[in-house]
């Protein structure tokens, strides 16, 4: 069956109409406005501006109407990246909504993330301290927050990405060994988790992790990290490290939890001699 259209309907009503520019911009309009309110099946966000059909449609300039890609479709591919890194399972969880706030310290904690997602641009985040703490859930809550405004995240667990690249020679396996890192320096927003976690780091992963830090710090790339180390242990392994970091945080987006076993969520409610 033929599909009724704009033409159908000029053609029925131009005899109508002396001024046929007129009615053809009209209905125009009009089928703009409920191609745009149609509903679409994009699932895992929700966009107001394309209803979830990831189109928009606009004038062509002439009579015509036109398609565009809806920004959110960044905002989408940005969310599927973050699917093959594990991520998008503990945003599901981890939201500034369910972050505990039951202790002034947790408040502070929260407050310092909201802070840097409303201005933070350009900096780093940094919260390092006692296990169970919920480092890696307001980290996560963040780096959603800055998905949701458009901005692209690339999350690594730091033990599983400095393993993965030093085990690459510097011969066989050299390019590949060079597109990862150049991955971790592109990337428009990294997150980090459980930096430098080894207790007693190697050399090539003290060396592994300043190139990195580094090359953000150069370009003024926007970077989260958490840590069970503080900054000041961090200082004790490498000091460009730590001053690298620090002047990218500042004292307002540094963030360190004492360690104190009653701060550790994972043992709420248990006992623990």
């Amino acid at each position: 069956m033929k599909e009724y259209g704009i033409i159908d309907e000029i053609l029925i009503q131009a005899p109508k109409c002396k001024n046929t520019e007129k009615l053809i911009e009209d209905l125009r309009d009009i089928n703009l406005i409920k191609d745009n309110a149609r509903k679409g099946k994009l699932k895992g966000y929700h966009c107001t501006k394309c209803n979830d059909k990831g189109m928009i449609y606009l004038p062509d300039g002439k009579t015509g109407i036109k398609a565009a890609e809806c920004s959110c479709m960044k905002i989408r591919s940005d969310m599927n990246g973050v699917v093959t890194s594990g991520l998008s399972e503990m945003i599901k969880s981890r939201s500034f909504d369910t972050f505990r706030c039951d202790e002034l310290w947790q408040r502070q904690i929260k407050s310092t993330a909201l802070a840097f997602a409303d201005g933070g641009a350009d900096s780093f985040f940094f919260i390092g301290g006692q296990s169970g703490s919920g480092k890696t859930h307001i980290c996560t809550a963040l780096c959603e927050e800055l998905m949701k405004a458009g901005r692209a995240v690339k999350y690594i667990r730091w033990n599983d990405t400095f393993r993965e690249i030093l085990s690459l020679s510097d011969n066989k396996d050299r390019q590949l060994k060079e597109k990862k890192l150049a991955e971790t320096d592109a990337a428009e927003i990294l997150f980090i988790d459980d930096f430098l976690k080894s207790a007693k780091p190697s050399e090539a992963e003290k060396s592994l992790a300043f190139n990195i830090i580094e090359n953000r710090y150069i370009r003024s790339k926007t970077t989260i990290i958490s840590s069970e180390k503080t900054l000041g242990e961090i200082n004790e392994i490498r000091e460009d490290i730590a001053g690298r970091i620090y002047e990218k945080t500042g004292d307002r987006f540094l963030l360190k939890i004492p360690r104190d076993i009653n701060k550790n969520y994972r043992f709420r409610n248990r006992t623990v001699n």
